[in-house]
């Protein structure tokens, strides 16, 4: 399964915790489940788009042509909020940029930590009862790695894990004040949901 979550942060700016508004939950190949996050992400106001690089990378090691690994550099020529996990100082020093979330060893119990924590604390509010249900059947295996009790999925839980993880690292939401509009000569053009 692909699983694409909308969390809105806007009532952290009245004291408030961040709230899953929407999902995209069903199956569809890795490069065009990126493009639908794109188009989600567009359609939520140009939300910052955080894909989980792991199968994009793991996709295209297993393959000759490697159409997977270039999919967030040939969205970012249309959609330019996408997350970037190298650091933005390195990017300044001419380090290349990594878009994509990568889950390893280290990240997972950063964010299996922080997930309990949400949860004990009432750190978000979700409406999703499959998320509940995730939630409630992921767990810790005998050999130290995390996941779904066998037999139920994780997709959902996890989509929302790396979506609160990641948004706990940004800055408070501010509100963006309406540009005058430019003039039809220096327009730049803007990707729609039809554009994609």
């Amino acid at each position: 399964y692909t699983c694409i979550r909308v969390i809105d942060r806007y009532w952290l700016t009245d004291g408030g915790v961040p709230e899953t508004i929407a999902t995209w939950h069903g199956h569809m190949d890795a490069d065009l489940a990126a493009w639908k996050g794109a188009q989600i992400a567009a359609y939520y106001g140009n939300a910052l788009l955080v894909v989980e690089s792991n199968f994009l990378e793991g996709r295209a090691t297993e393959r000759e042509d490697n159409h997977f690994v270039t999919v967030l550099d040939e969205i970012k020529d249309h959609y330019e909020n996408i997350y970037a996990r190298t650091d933005p100082q390195r990017i300044v020093e001419g380090a290349p940029v990594r878009y994509g979330f990568h889950t390893n060893r280290a990240t997972k119990t950063a964010m299996v930590d922080y997930n309990i924590k949400t949860y004990r604390e009432g750190g978000y509010v979700e409406r999703d009862e499959r998320a509940m249900d995730e939630a409630d059947t992921y767990e810790k295996k005998t050999n130290g790695s995390y996941g779904a009790v066998e037999g139920c999925h994780d997709d959902i839980h996890m989509a929302t894990t790396i979506g609160l993880y990641v948004a706990d690292s940004l800055p408070m939401p501010v509100e963006i004040k309406e540009r005058a509009k430019p003039s039809s000569s220096t327009k730049k053009r803007v990707a729609t949901e039809s554009t994609f």
